[in-house]
Parts: C-alpha cells; structure tokens; sequence
C-alpha cells in the first residue's frame, strides 16, 4: 500500500510540473481553462486521476500523428 501512495505522489508532482510547463497544455486538451487551474495537490482524488487520464489519453493521440 506504501508504495502505491509513493507512486500517486509522484505521479501528482509529475502531473503538477507538467501543468506548470505547458501551461497551455488545458487549453489545447479544453480539460480546463487556465483560470480555473488548480494544483493537482488541491484537488479531489477523482479530479486528479480524471485529469491525468486525459492527458495520457492526448498525448497518445498526439503520438500517433
């Protein structure tokens, strides 16, 4: 169980620096808009996991281009 939390943070602080990054990233996937981001920490479980499937999902669009 220790380790799959260790890994959900990870995955959160990955998934925060990524937003930070590509700040227009929400834009371009119209998950949110910028004004409405907010760190992933700050969000609900289901919020999060949401999101990161979302963007899993668009980058796996984006790699078959």
């Amino acid at each position: 169980m220790k380790k799959r939390k260790k890994y959900f943070i990870i995955v959160a602080e990955k998934t925060h620096q990524f937003y930070m990054q590509y700040k227009s990233l929400s834009e371009l996937t119209g998950i949110t808009p910028l004004s409405d981001y907010t760190p992933p920490r700050m969000m609900t479980k289901t919020r999060r996991y949401e999101i990161i499937k979302a963007i899993c999902q668009k980058l796996k669009l984006l790699d078959r281009i």
